[in-house]
């Protein structure tokens, strides 16, 4: 994909082409590879089908052997009876997903069986690497535009930014109305929320809402389900598609949510640097005959929420508010905000204002 093809979020976060070379965007260098999410949705099938081994059942055992046999615990766990008592599911349900993948040797094995589902996904076209737009530049790769009505009721990964449906709201009203009542908070999509407008000519409104069990919503709270942000750049979401919600809901794509992988951002003490040495690159004089390598543009109106989402994000990851922030990130921020040429996104607006 070529420089004049993209759009400066999506080069940002995933790269582009230039010529045979492909160049990571300066968002990306800020993230480390995929890590699981540390919990499965236990109340799937497609979930127990990576837990049937006996050596993971086992570990289990402590959580419910204060009242429960074990040939009860598989019933449990391999059955839905986990949910029928409600006092106190949630509970044991978060136990369960945690023990499961904090446990070095549960955690080891559950990412080699996600690693061989993930090959069979690839090799079946049930791997979508973007929703319309290709991530990376790669034509090859299979979106999930291409494919969905064949996807229905498969299991299958979505790769693409996660998006809050509140956060939405402030650029594109009408999607936020079209989840209304549907019970899904969350949805993937291209972009981030603040740039799913018809100020961008690339977003189409080609979105998957995610959908979640009851048993399980409580515990998503944490990056990437962090709502005080609204978005995240690099998620992989496995669950089973379906192209309609409900018959009240004919034009919401879903999936059922199983497991996700995500890039969890480097070191909120590396982050300067790596800003400072971007944002270098940007003012050197000669940047027009280095077209071709990623830059932050300040001058550029969305780059200005990008550049100050990068700074939120890292920091949220790691527990801290922006009066904790280091001076030398905060004076970035000070710069950033200083070129905006108007009203930042209410969430970009609230983490800069603590």
């Amino acid at each position: 994909m070529a420089l004049d093809e993209i759009d400066p979020e999506r080069r940002a976060l995933f790269g582009f082409q230039w010529g045979f070379r492909s160049y990571r965007g300066w968002f990306d260098v800020l993230f480390e590879e995929y890590s699981l999410y540390p919990y499965l949705n236990i109340t799937r099938q497609e979930t127990h089908d990576l837990l049937y081994k006996k050596n993971l059942l086992l570990r289990l055992i402590p959580v419910f052997s204060k009242e429960l046999r074990i040939t009860t615990l598989l019933n449990k766990i391999i059955g839905m009876d986990l949910l029928t008592d409600k006092s106190g599911t949630t509970g044991v349900v978060e136990q369960v997903a945690t023990i499961l993948v904090d446990e070095v040797e549960s955690r080891r094995t559950i990412e080699k069986r996600i690693a061989d589902v993930e090959a069979r996904l690839i090799k079946n076209g049930r791997y979508f690497s973007g929703l319309t737009h290709h991530i990376y530049g790669r034509p090859s790769d299979v979106v999930v535009k291409d494919r969905t009505p064949a996807a229905e009721g498969s299991l299958i990964a979505v790769e693409g930014v996660l998006n809050h449906v509140d956060a939405v709201k402030e650029s594109n009203p009408a999607l936020a109305r079209a989840f209304d009542g549907s019970g899904i908070a969350w949805f993937l999509a291209d972009f981030p929320y603040f740039d799913m407008s018809a100020a961008n000519p690339n977003y189409d409104g080609n979105v998957v809402g995610v959908r979640v069990d009851d048993a399980m919503i409580s515990i998503l709270t944490s990056m990437p389900f962090d709502q005080s942000v609204g978005w995240y750049p690099y998620v992989t979401l496995f669950g089973v598609f379906h192209n309609s919600l409900s018959p009240k809901y004919p034009q919401i794509k879903v999936v059922d949510w199983c497991w996700t992988k995500l890039r969890l951002p480097k070191s909120y003490d590396e982050l300067p640097k790596l800003l400072q040495d971007m944002m270098a690159e940007s003012a050197d004089p000669a940047r027009s005959s280095i077209a071709h390598r990623p830059w932050i543009d300040f001058t550029r109106a969305r780059d200005i929420p990008m550049f100050l989402s990068a700074i939120q994000i890292v920091n949220r990851v790691a527990n801290i508010n922006y009066d904790l922030v280091r001076s030398d990130t905060k004076a970035l921020a000070t710069q950033a905000l200083a070129s905006a040429p108007g009203k930042m996104p209410s969430k970009i607006a609230a983490y800069f204002s603590e």
